[in-house]
């Protein structure tokens, strides 16, 4: 499943509802200010990329992102196979020079060998020059084709959220961690889980919100 974080997100529109909360006309006390009621959720930005229960517009862009790309991963595959390949050969070769049959030409072995290892540095390099490429390419174009579906779930969230009264949304995909940081979550409130009404609001909406909603 991919992940579309949305961490700033939920930071950034939690700033802005205080900030709309402290601001108060000339001359008023802070004190006289009434506090604006709200509600903090969460959801699992995992969930977007779920072949079955996800948002439909991003998985659609991910596979047809993965098809653009799969010429290039077999081509790294077919490399990685003729590489255990190579491998596998050297070992045996090793095993008929090492052997006590004193009929092996062990000069002819052991230059099979050589050619052998030869062609598998020459494998390699290729398929380190390959594998960077690859990887430059898939970053530009996941750039290209998710960058504008994850702006409008972006966008989208923001609407939902102010639809809903909610003040914060978090996003626990973010910030639950890994094996070098720890999960920053303590408790999640089980209700207050929004992950999978958000994703039934994008899909019926599919981003329109978005397009009223950026216009100047």
């Amino acid at each position: 499943m991919k992940r579309v974080s949305l961490l700033a997100l939920g930071l950034v529109f939690a700033a802005a509802c205080a900030m709309t909360a402290s601001a108060q006309p000339a001359g008023v006390p802070a004190q006289t200010a009434a506090p604006i009621p709200g509600k903090i959720v969460w959801l699992d930005s995992s969930a977007f990329g779920d072949d079955k229960e996800g948002i439909a517009k991003f998985i659609q862009a991910q596979k047809s992102l993965e098809t653009e790309m799969k010429p290039l991963a077999d081509s790294l595959k077919t490399i990685q196979t003729q590489l255990q390949t190579l491998q596998t050969e050297i070992e045996n070769l090793q095993k008929q020079a090492n052997g006590a049959n004193p009929a092996v030409n062990t000069q002819a072995i052991a230059k099979q060998i050589q050619d052998k290892t030869d062609q598998g540095q020459a494998l390699q390099r290729e398929f380190e020059f390959k594998q960077k490429d690859a990887q430059a390419r898939y970053s530009k174009r996941q750039g290209e084709v998710l960058g504008p579906i994850q702006q409008q779930i972006a966008t989208s969230l923001r609407d939902y959220a102010k639809t809903k009264g909610f003040t914060v949304v978090l996003d626990i995909a973010v910030m639950a961690g890994d094996q070098q940081t720890p999960s920053s979550i303590l408790y999640l409130d089980p209700s207050a889980d929004v992950t999978r009404d958000f994703i039934t609001y994008f899909n019926k909406t599919g981003g329109a919100a978005t397009a009223t909603t950026t216009k100047p």
